[in-house]
């Protein structure tokens, strides 16, 4: 595996786009201006991200294939700085599905409160005509090129999954209040 150029966020929150070097300092002119995270005269801090999870490893390893070789995501790969500080957060056994365009990656979540964008954002990439590759993460080890097919039917099982879930509990209140 070679190397992947990612254009990692600052401390602050910004891209490293948005830090520039003057002869009296370093500036920021990113959202984190006048905020209490506010990086203007330190310079960019690039985030730390030496922990390879294994979720991040295999996604690194799908865009170095992604690529044969040249730089992908051509563009916005502060997408993948984004990705990465989601993944460290995940409980383990989290699942989801990973989009890789040419113009960045979009990360979308398996879980309760994001099957609902999950689901709008897969059919909103599935009507675009670029070159989209889709990956599915099954939480623990295994990162799997799909199709927006497979995509669209891994989201219906999430959201089946979630309404089952939510009427076992409603019936097992019903029950308890029935004792």
């Amino acid at each position: 595996m070679g190397v992947i150029q990612i254009d990692w966020h600052c401390e602050c929150g910004d891209g490293p786009a948005s830090h520039y070097s003057r002869p009296d300092g370093e500036v920021c002119f990113g959202w984190c201006q006048q905020t209490d995270h506010d990086c203007n005269g330190m310079g960019y801090r690039p985030i730390n991200h030496t922990r390879r999870p294994p979720a991040f490893a295999a996604m690194l390893e799908a865009l170095w294939n992604a690529g044969g070789g040249e730089r992908w995501p051509k563009h916005f790969s502060v997408d993948i700085s984004t990705d990465y500080q989601t993944i460290i957060g995940l409980p383990e056994g989290q699942p989801f599905i990973w989009i890789v365009r040419e113009m960045g990656t979009h990360l979308l979540l398996l879980d309760a409160e994001s099957l609902g964008f999950a689901e709008q954002a897969a059919r909103y990439f599935e009507r675009q005509s670029e070159n989209i590759r889709y990956y599915v993460w099954n939480g623990w080890n295994t990162l799997t090129k799909v199709s927006a097919d497979h995509v669209r039917e891994t989201i219906k099982a999430a959201i089946q999954t979630q309404e089952n879930e939510e009427m076992a509990y409603m019936t097992e209140r019903q029950w308890a209040g029935d004792r």
